[in-house]
């Protein structure tokens, strides 16, 4: 629609400038209206439209007694619009020069008076510069658009990325309060059922299994601080050193079971060595989730932690002596239990192994390779 309105006032200004001069033909009027008539095609078909045009434009130099400066203006369009074009294919690159070389041809054998100098000039600056600057701003247009795509792609690649590490952290802080919870509750469940059974004829005793619930509850919220303090971004506390549970504090976890009525024999073997806060925190989830179990399902037991350094693997390896009453309690259901411990060992590599031991009760198996961890 545009190029028409161009195309329609050039041509008006063509006829006025034709009419006003002192000779003026039919051939001369109908060139020059081709002429400018061409820049209402210069999108569509730019080749077809600078090959009219530079015909049209001989034809009108041939008996052109005024000026054309109007024809020259149409041209210029013309040929910017013949080099956009060819910034986006070879082929028309390759029309294009054949037809600015073909117009030049024809300048030499239209040019009238004017010497070959000026008129290879002239038509170098009305043909050739517009291609030249129409190929230029093509080619940046072009670039920019890619760019933009580019830039937009990263941005939406960059977004996922983002909401996949929140659905990351928040799946990691989940499995990480259940752990605390099911652990801590648990054996606060087990200590206030003893105190209570116990606390008409054994005070002492009672006030001992109460004070352990007290005790637990206590390390539970600082675990749970813990946990939930790296949602606090602002108080220091994420990233900081301990944030996340290490085999160090086995020790710890085999005394509290022991307290909660549970015989836990505890065995390292290897050179023992410090691992990836990943991994370390892994490794005392799995003893941690199995000696949970041990304590809800297995009843009155006795069960042996055997931790073992290899040199590439460390190996975990968690028995109770016990009936395995509901093996599959915390491995079904909410995804938490046995099975998020599979989840979490399979994301570092390795592999668990959860079932009844051939003596009757449970056993818990994890391999952790550490050439793996080390490398990532």
């Amino acid at each position: 629609m545009a190029d028409g309105v161009v195309a329609a006032l050039l041509a008006a200004g063509a006829y006025a400038q034709i009419a006003a001069g002192a000779h003026h033909t039919v051939v001369l009027l109908v060139s020059g209206l081709v002429t400018t008539a061409a820049v209402a095609w210069r999108r569509r078909a730019s080749i077809a439209a600078a090959a009219v045009a530079t015909a049209a434009f001989a034809v009108f130099e041939l008996v052109a007694t005024s000026s054309a400066l109007v024809e020259l203006a149409a041209v210029a369009l013309v040929f910017f619009s013949l080099g956009q074009r060819a910034a986006s294919s070879r082929r028309d690159l390759s029309m294009a020069a054949v037809l600015f070389a073909a117009s030049l041809v024809v300048a030499v054998f239209t040019r009238g008076q004017l010497s070959l100098l000026d008129e290879m000039s002239g038509w170098a600056l009305f043909a050739g510069v517009p291609v030249i600057i129409g190929n230029a701003l093509a080619r940046r247009a072009s670039l920019a658009a890619r760019l933009d795509s580019v830039t937009k792609q990263l941005r939406a690649e960059n977004a996922a990325s983002a909401a996949r590490a929140a659905a990351e952290e928040r799946l990691r802080i989940a499995r990480e309060l259940h752990d605390i919870v099911a652990h801590r509750v648990s054996v606060m469940v087990i200590q206030t059922a003893a105190a209570r059974r116990v606390a008409g004829h054994d005070p002492d005793r009672a006030r001992e299994s109460l004070g352990l619930v007290e005790q637990g509850g206590r390390e539970a919220l600082i675990e749970m601080r813990r946990v939930i303090g790296v949602l606090r971004r602002d108080d220091g506390e994420a990233g900081a050193s301990g944030s996340h549970p290490s085999l160090t504090e086995l020790d710890a976890l085999v005394a509290g079971a022991r307290l909660s009525g549970l015989d836990v024999a505890l065995e390292v073997r290897g050179q023992q060595r410090a691992l990836p806060a990943e991994l370390d925190s892994v490794a005392f989830r799995v003893v941690q989730e199995a000696l949970t179990n041990t304590l809800k399902h297995a009843g009155p037991a006795s069960a042996s932690v055997t931790v073992t350094y290899d040199a590439d693997a460390l190996d975990l390896e968690i028995i109770d002596s016990g009936p395995a009453g509901k093996p599959g309690a915390g491995a079904s259901g909410n995804g938490f239990g046995l099975t998020g411990m599979r989840e979490r060992v399979g994301v570092h590599g390795g592999q668990l192994e959860a079932g009844r031991d051939s003596a009757g009760g449970f056993r818990v198996h994890a391999v952790l390779p550490l050439v793996t961890a080390v490398m990532a």
